[in-house]
């Protein structure tokens, strides 16, 4: 049986991290101009990791050139220039993994050079997609 220590031990963890995570995005994108961001999005795949994936809930955020995501439990990080956004668009299914309703699956090119995707169950799914497309199409006209 899980004891009443150890679930209020896990919830102040999971506060603590994510207090840090809140001031270390208050820093870090302090001069730039945030388009758009979601706190509870849920990491659900990448597809260069196969079928096993650990989902979890962390901070997207879009800039005009960035796309940024930090995972609340263990800090995994995904960050890639608007510029190496293939395409988005909303998904039901993704590596084996299907979360109920859709999901925004963003395809890009990797540090290799390799088309890869990553996939976030999100609440505002087709403004993120809309945000998103203006934002990579504005990247590859040059304004």
């Amino acid at each position: 049986m899980i004891s009443v220590i150890g679930i209020t031990i896990f919830f102040m963890k999971l506060k603590k991290s994510q207090d840090e995570i809140e001031a270390h995005f208050q820093e870090k994108y302090a001069d730039k101009n945030i388009l758009m961001m979601d706190k509870y999005a849920l990491y659900v795949a990448i597809e260069s990791d196969g079928f096993s994936h650990f989902r979890g809930c962390g901070y997207l955020i879009l800039t005009e050139d960035e796309l940024y995501f930090e995972r609340q439990l263990d800090r995994k990080l995904f960050s890639r220039p608007t510029g190496k956004i293939i395409k988005v668009e909303p998904v039901k299914r993704m590596a084996g993994q299907n979360p109920a309703g859709k999901m925004l699956r963003v395809e890009f090119k990797n540090d290799g050079g390799q088309t890869d995707a990553i996939a976030w169950k999100l609440k505002k799914l087709d403004e993120w997609i809309a945000i998103i497309e203006k934002t990579v199409h504005s990247q590859k006209s040059g304004g």
